[in-house]
């Protein structure tokens, strides 16, 4: 199967940003290009977890682990989000329903101990400090989204 990594803008319109038959290695790419954008600035670690323009959609179970197999694949012609569930034999086509799966908006990481490795990652919050778990979440307005869909 081959994948695209793509991105949807503010208004609508999807851009197609690499091509591949590893969805793993596309969606690690899309998290560095959604992290090199909101994080390479000037800007306060403070004010970059409030000032991002860019998220990559990660689908959750209920405990808010990624699930591994599991990927948003954008919007439909008539506007449904949707995900992808992959296994190596298969390629299975749902509608996103926010009662079985629990969406996380990343925005980014920073590296806050060279010696020891450690990376701190952020995910998009609401104005109340909790973790957005909604497409249709305020904080996500005007905002460009990256996600894989399978080539046609």
């Amino acid at each position: 199967m081959t994948f695209q990594l793509c991105m949807r803008d503010e208004y609508g319109q999807v851009t197609i940003l690499s091509t591949g038959n590893d969805i793993k290695k596309l969606v690690a790419q899309g998290k560095a290009d959604v992290s090199n954008e909101n994080m390479e600035n000037s800007l306060t670690k403070d004010e970059q977890k409030k000032n991002f323009e860019f998220f990559f959609v990660e689908i959750t179970d209920k405990k808010n682990k990624v699930l591994p197999n599991v990927y948003y694949a954008g919007k439909r012609g008539n506007g449904v989000d949707y995900l992808y569930i992959v296994s190596k034999e298969e390629l299975k086509e749902e509608n996103l329903s926010s009662s079985k799966y629990g969406l996380r908006f990343y925005i980014g990481e920073n590296l806050v101990d060279r010696k020891k490795n450690i990376v701190e990652t952020y995910y998009a919050l609401s104005a109340k400090g909790k973790e957005v778990n909604s497409l249709d979440a305020q904080e996500l307005e005007g905002k460009t989204a990256y996600f894989v869909r399978k080539v046609r």
